[in-house]
């Protein structure tokens, strides 16, 4: 630098969303000129960071906040027939008790995400991943059902606020050309939180072994596996601490120069070899629409604490409204339908399958039509409630099945596109689970619930870059905090569907499932496909 001559140079342009963008930029007498005037607006500063070792690295600690809320959302398929004598659960009680945390996230997510739109994406992710890992450690010990539900519970709270925030947080970071695949990664993620959850309750659960014992409480394997299962969260609560605040949502909230620090770091990191940022601030004239933007400002926010939260919770429901203006209403029904549906359909299943392998272990049969199943508990005591071990195998290797979908969603969704993947993995999920309540053999159950999670995978894998990409910067987080809200109900009466009636009319849930899921497909065609687009 001390042998060129430099010129500040700021150059005007129009931005992607019609404001006015200043882009302050060194300029280089010795360099090329075409080169000196590379960066227009955010989403090319952006871009001029390049995609190295910053890239990687963030997304993988969003990948592992990811990790945290599968793992605590699948523990509980485990739980089910672990707990089921310590807690004297009934069919009844194990769907109120799988319901418990998606309450939660229903209540969490649509709150957390909108926000996270208001007072930042990383304090949001931080906040929400310490509820959801000291609630979930602190229900292990719990010798009670009522008060175990209710811990899960504020458990899914936190879940509920990291899920929708996590691909916001993630998306903000990535240059248009590898956002696709970056969140591809993001959630293949979960499926990697599916496998640890079986796996570490293969490894823990079976044997019953009692580590502790605390007055007439004893903490036997499953409470250890439901302490072990809150350690991803309280890690990546303590990751968040050391990450940057989206430069998007820094933007938009005013804060410039923050972006260009932030801008930075993310170049530096990608470019070890002392390579010189030449981007040295943003400015945008205000817009209409940004009264709806994120507002964090210490000028903006009311001194009255009352005043603060009325401000905030009009601030949520303004967004929530923009979702159906004439622009965004197509797009926001088609997805919420196609939300709810895959809610429904995937949940509902997947968190009953390890209950469905017990039965068919234990009495053969289909999963729906075992012998007399009597939905009673047993007396505290005197619990007798059998558990085949070999439920924790079946439930590792079908779970395995769902690698190769989030593989293949990693590669393919920035070159076939998105709603090509999304339709597919509806589709065949809708067939796969219209044969798996006649299958007699656990074997074969296996396999097809691995086919099913596989397809499943892609499904909710292109859901999710979806969701991020076609709604702006100031209505990202609160979009998809509602569509989660929307979600979390659908699977709310998922649960309580086959906690009622997986005992005496097994095939309605399921059968229910492969037509929601049909239903959801025929919504994907509607849909708009954002591939390489930069984000609004």
């Amino acid at each position: 630098m001390d042998n060129h001559s430099v010129n500040i140079v700021a150059e005007k342009h129009s931005g992607d969303d019609g404001a006015e963008l200043y882009a302050v930029v060194q300029q280089n007498e010795d360099s090329d000129p075409e080169e000196n005037h590379a960066v227009h607006n955010l989403d090319k500063a952006l871009e001029s960071t390049g995609f190295g070792l910053f890239h990687i690295l963030f997304t993988l600690c969003c990948g592992w906040a990811n990790v945290s809320d599968s793992v605590e959302v699948m523990s509980v398929s485990f739980i089910l027939p672990s707990a089921a004598c310590d807690l004297d659960l009934t069919s009844s009680d194990k769907g109120i008790l799988t319901s418990a945390i998606f309450i939660g996230m229903m209540l969490g997510g649509y709150v957390w995400g909108a926000l996270a739109d208001v007072n930042g994406r990383r304090k949001v992710l931080l906040f929400s991943l310490l509820v959801n890992g000291i609630s979930a450690l602190l229900s292990s010990f719990s010798p009670y059902f009522s008060l175990f539900v209710i811990l899960r519970l504020f458990s899914g709270i936190g879940v509920g606020g990291s899920i929708p925030v996590i691909f916001t947080f993630c998306s903000e970071f990535q240059p248009a050309s590898r956002r696709g695949s970056m969140i591809g990664v993001v959630a293949f993620c979960w499926i990697l939180g599916n496998v640890l959850t079986a796996g570490v309750a293969w490894l823990v659960i079976p044997g019953d072994t009692h580590f502790i014992t605390l007055g007439t409480l004893k903490y036997d394997s499953w409470r250890m596996f439901v302490a072990l299962c809150s350690l991803p969260s309280l890690t990546s609560a303590f990751i968040m601490l050391f990450l940057p605040e989206s430069p998007k949502f820094l933007y938009y909230s005013g804060k410039h120069d923050e972006v260009v620090k932030v801008l930075e770091l993310m170049h530096r990191w990608n470019h070890r070899n002392g390579e010189v940022f030449l981007v040295k601030s943003l400015v945008a004239c205000e817009l209409e629409y940004e009264r709806l933007a994120i507002r964090a400002s210490s000028d903006y926010i009311p001194a009255s604490r009352l005043r603060r939260f009325l401000a905030e919770v009009r601030d949520i429901g303004t967004a929530t409204c923009c979702l159906f203006n004439r622009h965004l209403r197509k797009i926001s029904v088609a997805l919420a339908v196609v939300t709810i549906t895959f809610s429904f359909g995937y949940y509902g299943l997947v968190l009953w399958l390890p209950e469905l392998y017990n039965r068919m272990r234990l009495y053969g049969g289909t999963p729906c039509q075992p012998p007399d199943l009597p939905n009673r508990p047993v007396p505290a005591g005197n619990c007798s409630t059998p558990i085949s071990d070999q439920i924790f195998v079946d439930s590792f290797y079908s779970t395995l099945g769902s690698i190769p979908g989030a593989i293949l969603t990693t590669i393919f969704v920035d070159y076939i596109g998105r709603k090509v993947l999304l339709a597919s993995g509806m589709f065949v999920s809708s067939v796969t689970v219209f044969f798996i309540w006649q299958l007699h053999s656990v074997t074969d159950a296996v396999i097809l619930a691995a086919v099913f999670g596989g397809f499943a995978t892609v499904g909710w894998g292109t859901l999710d870059v979806v969701s991020v990409e076609v709604y702006p910067t100031t209505l990202r987080s609160t979009a998809f905090g509602f569509l989660n809200f929307l979600g979390r109900i659908a699977t709310i009466l998922s649960q309580l569907s086959f906690g009622e009636l997986v005992d005496s009319h097994c095939a309605v849930p399921i059968l229910l499932v492969a037509a929601l899921l049909a239903v959801g497909f025929l919504f994907t065609l509607v849909l708009p496909n954002r591939k390489g687009k930069p984000l609004e």
